[in-house]
């Protein structure tokens, strides 16, 4: 039985829907459940009228796909006990909103790939601490999204994790994170600003390509290796500071950003791939004097200065 009130029964455990139909059910489970098992909720009938999920204490996974799809659904409370948010497990959902977390009371594994994308509405994330990793694509699509809290317990975020999240303005990376992977804020339109913590040794092919309003980064003395076309078309980026632990500038890296006029190569460079600066505003650079770079990695009336 379904009506206002009354208890539905699955397979001996509980769900509570409360709702005004036909659009407005929030659905509550019952501390029985320990798992919310694969594409629990993605039938027609319920995925489109579900508007509010709260998921209480002993709760400890969400299963692939569990909720995709969901139409309606606006707000997503997790307890403290969730330990495991599947791939798709909230993919597609296009009018949620937020996403909030209780305080953790078991350390929390993993947001699985595509989790909340294409959730184009999504505003506001908070991770709860103890998660440790973030799948690929985990909130691809989320146009909309503003607002991230990454705990310092994550020390994962996979390629594409937040890429063409226009909307957001400023993400705080992980102190625990390494290397910043493929493609991982492609796309951020609005992002301002980053800082990339120390313990990072390399930046993935295309990790902050296409941010269009970037003005700031910093990169640490960490850093190794910065990708292919890594900061391309970041028009709105003036100067960067490369850090004597790079020794190769990679193919395209800074291509495209139309307004920058500074760069500090160090000596450690030691090569410079084609494109690298070039559709930049630079007049004049100094690199090292073994440093090999192509015909085009600079613009052409750019002059080259050895140390």
């Amino acid at each position: 039985d379904m009506g206002d009130g009354k208890v539905f029964q699955y397979n001996n455990y509980h769900i509570y829907y409360e709702y005004n139909y036909p659009n407005n059910w929030e659905i509550k489970i019952d501390a029985p459940f320990t798992a919310i098992r694969d594409s629990a909720f993605t039938g027609d009938y319920t995925r489109d009228l579900i508007k509010e999920i709260v998921i209480p204490k002993g709760v400890t996974s969400i299963g692939y796909g569990a909720f995709r799809n969901s139409l309606n659904l606006t707000k997503v409370s997790l307890s403290g006990t969730v330990t495991t948010i599947g791939d798709h497990a909230f993919s597609s959902c296009k009018k949620l909103e937020t996403v909030t977390s209780g305080k953790p009371t078991k350390t929390i594994g993993r947001i699985g790939n595509y989790a909340f994308q294409f959730c184009d509405n999504l505003v506001s994330v908070t991770i709860p601490d103890g998660v440790t990793s973030i799948g690929n694509q985990a909130f691809l699509n989320c146009y909309n999204l503003k607002s991230v809290t990454v705990p310092d317990s994550v020390t994962s975020i996979e390629t594409y994790a937040f890429g063409h999240c226009y909307s957001l303005t400023s993400i705080k990376i992980p102190s625990g994170i390494t290397d910043i992977k493929e493609s991982t804020f492609v796309r951020c339109e609005s992002l301002t600003s980053v800082t990339i913590p120390d313990g990072v040794t390399s930046i993935g092919d295309t990790a902050f390509s296409n941010c269009y309003n970037l003005t700031s980064i910093t990169i640490p003395d960490s850093v190794t290796s910065i990708g292919y076309g890594a900061f391309r078309y970041c028009p709105s980026l003036t100067s960067i500071t490369i850090p004597n632990s790079v020794t190769s500038i990679g193919i395209d890296t800074f291509y495209s950003c139309s307004s920058l006029t500074s760069v500090i190569i160090p000596p450690s460079v030691k090569s410079i791939g084609a494109q690298a600066f070039r559709n930049t505003a630079l007049t004049s650079v100094t690199i090292a004097e073994d440093c090999t770079y192509a015909s085009n990695s600079f613009p052409p009336n750019c002059v080259i200065n050895r140390y």
